[in-house]
């Protein structure tokens, strides 16, 4: 897989994708016990994406018809879905996606947490995470950073008065990203290899 298509599909990821986990009643299980699953899927109206997202990551996809009202105005607009399968193409996914989500980066941890868990049947751990994703899925605050306009020393041309330079403060911190081969990612030679290719 060639490097620079991990930070694209990581793009779509951010903002068009999702990372799920979700619960259902399994009829096979005794006493009404819930079996667990998972979805990372990108949505997107445009067919050449999820063709290039097929092409090079692989999964399936499907399409719909959705009907929606835009100024008082029916259409019709095909959806279409990409989604992997098989919990090895899904946590290969992921790590290859890590160091560069921003929006969707809590819940691939927590995606690939439940992915390690394999075959081992512990449902307290699984309904843990499921509730983690979900919880994570519904927070739209968490990324909201605080903007603050630190007054500067620069002089404004008129009348000498100082100017509001905008400046961004976040209480976010950064992990060290991880690789498929668990190592630190080497931010520095990545964009030096990038910029040679400009």
């Amino acid at each position: 897989m060639k490097e620079y298509k991990w930070p694209y599909v990581a793009g779509l990821m951010d903002g068009e994708g999702s990372i799920c986990i979700y619960r259902s009643r399994d009829h096979r299980l005794k006493n009404g016990q819930f079996a667990y699953g998972m979805h990372v899927q990108i949505v997107s109206t445009n067919i050449d994406v999820i063709k290039w997202i097929l092409g090079n990551f692989g999964g399936r996809f499907y399409e719909r018809s959705c009907e929606y009202k835009h100024n008082g105005f029916k259409a019709n607009k095909t959806i279409y879905h990409w989604a992997l399968t098989g919990s090895a193409n899904r946590e290969r996914f992921l790590l290859g996606v890590l160091p560069y989500l921003i929006i969707k980066r809590e819940q691939a941890l927590v995606g690939l947490e439940f992915i390690r868990l394999g075959s081992e049947r512990n449902p307290q751990k699984r309904q843990e995470l499921c509730d983690k994703c979900k919880e994570l899925n519904g927070r739209k605050d968490r990324y909201i950073s605080k903007w603050n306009s630190p007054e500067t020393n620069t002089l404004s041309d008129s009348n000498n008065e100082s100017m509001i330079e905008s400046g961004l403060d976040s209480d976010i911190e950064s992990a060290p990203a991880v690789t498929q081969e668990g190592k630190e990612f080497p931010y520095k030679e990545y964009a030096e290899a990038i910029s040679l290719l400009a």
